[in-house]
C-alpha cells in the first residue's frame, strides 16, 4: 500500500469484500492522523460488527453490506473504549438512522460512509472535523490566505497554503478528463456488424440457388469463398463493436478516476454548503456563491474552487453546463485576464 509522508493513501481498489474494506478502513485511519492501525478482537462482540481497528490514538468498527445502522452498533464501540480517551471513528456501507446520528452527537463519535470505489463521505460535524483536522501529507503548512488577509481564526474549515498546488494540478486534470472526446462514434463502430449482415443475407441467397439448382453457373468454390468472408465479416464486425465498448469503459474510467476530488476538499465543499447554508447550486449563480464560499475558506483560485464545487455537488449529471458556468483555465484564455 502507498504511503507518503508516514501516511497510508486512501485505496483506489474496489471494495468487494471484507478484507478490502478492513484494508481501507486502516488507510483511511491513517490519513487522518492514526497511523499505525491494526485489526484487534475484543470480547462481547455480537456478529453484527464486521471488524475492530484499533491504534494508540483511535478505535474503530467497520460495516460491508449493512445497510442501516442504528444506536446500538453506535453503544458497542462506546463499550469497546471502556472509558479510555481514544478518537471513536465508525465506517459503513450504508447509512446512519436518525437516533444513531444523535447518540453519536452525544459521545463524539466520527461516522463516516464508504463505497466501493474507496470513496469516504462524512455523515456527522464530528467527521467533518476530523477530516479537516487530518495532518497534512504536504510540506509544513503555511497560514491560509484568507488569514494572512486579516480573516478570523475561526472562519471555518481551511486548506493549508501547501495544498493548493496540488489542488490546482487535481483541477487541470479533471477539466482536461471532462473535454477528453470519447472514442470514436457507436455508428462507426457497428458499421462492419451491418455490413457482415447484408454479406449474410447475399450469401444465403447465393447458398440458396446452389442448392436448388436455379444459378447452374454458381461453383462449389465460389459458394465456399462468399461464406468464407460472410464469416469474416462477422467476426472483423464483433470484434469492432468489442474493441469499441472495452474503449468507451476505459474512457470512463479515466474519467471518473481524474475528476475524483480528494478527500479534505470535498469536506472543504460540504463545510462550505453547511457554514451558508447553500444546497446543490442550480444555476450558475448558485454555482458562483458557493464557489466564493470555498474561495473564502481555503483561498484558492476562482478556477480551482469552480471545478471542485462542479465535481463534488453536480459532476457529470449536466456535463453540458460545464463550459459555461465553470468557465476555463485562465491560461487557456490570456487576452481576458
Amino acid at each position: 500500500m502507498a504511503a507518503g509522508a508516514g501516511h497510508p493513501a486512501a485505496p483506489s481498489a474496489w471494495l468487494v469484500n471484507q478484507e478490502g474494506a478492513h484494508e481501507a478502513a486502516i488507510a483511511w485511519l491513517g490519513s487522518l492522523g492514526h497511523v499505525g492501525a491494526s485489526r484487534c478482537y475484543l470480547s462481547g462482540l455480537t456478529p453484527r460488527t464486521a471488524c475492530v481497528l484499533s491504534s494508540t490514538s483511535a478505535l474503530a468498527h467497520l460495516r460491508l453490506g449493512v445497510p442501516l445502522t442504528g444506536p446500538g452498533a453506535l453503544q458497542e464501540l462506546v463499550a469497546d473504549a471502556r472509558g479510555r480517551q481514544l478518537q471513536l471513528f465508525y465506517f459503513t456501507s450504508g447509512t446512519y438512522s436518525e437516533t444513531a446520528l444523535a447518540y453519536a452527537e452525544t459521545f463524539g463519535i466520527a461516522l463516516f460512509t464508504y463505497d466501493r470505489a474507496g470513496v469516504l463521505s462524512h455523515a456527522n460535524a464530528a467527521a467533518l472535523t476530523a477530516l479537516l483536522a487530518a495532518p497534512d501529507v504536504a510540506p509544513p503548512p503555511q497560514a491560509p490566505k484568507a488569514a494572512r488577509h486579516g480573516a478570523s481564526d475561526d472562519a471555518g474549515p481551511s486548506l493549508s497554503a501547501a495544498q493548493e498546488p496540488g489542488l490546482r494540478a487535481w483541477a487541470l486534470s479533471a477539466w482536461q478528463a471532462r473535454q477528453a472526446s470519447a472514442p470514436g462514434r457507436a455508428f462507426l463502430a457497428f458499421l462492419p456488424l451491418g455490413v457482415s449482415v447484408l454479406a449474410g443475407l447475399l450469401t444465403l441467397a447465393i447458398v440458396r440457388a446452389w442448392q436448388t439448382g436455379a444459378g447452374p453457373t454458381l461453383s462449389v468454390a465460389f459458394v465456399i469463398v462468399a461464406v468464407m468472408v460472410f464469416h469474416a465479416l462477422c467476426v472483423w464486425g464483433a470484434w469492432r463493436v468489442a474493441r469499441w465498448y472495452g474503449q468507451v469503459r476505459q474512457h470512463r474510467l479515466h474519467v471518473m478516476q481524474a475528476c475524483r476530488p480528494p478527500m479534505r476538499a470535498r469536506a472543504l465543499v460540504h463545510g462550505a454548503m453547511q457554514q451558508s447554508g447553500r444546497g446543490v447550486p442550480h444555476d450558475r449563480e448558485a454555482l458562483v456563491l458557493l464557489r466564493n464560499e470555498v474561495i473564502e475558506l481555503s483561498g484558492v483560485d476562482a478556477f480551482t474552487a469552480g471545478v471542485l464545487v462542479w465535481e463534488v455537488t453536480i459532476g457529470a449529471a449536466r456535463s453540458a453546463d460545464r463550459h459555461e458556468w465553470v468557465g476555463a483555465p485562465p491560461s487557456e484564455h490570456p487576452a481576458t485576464h
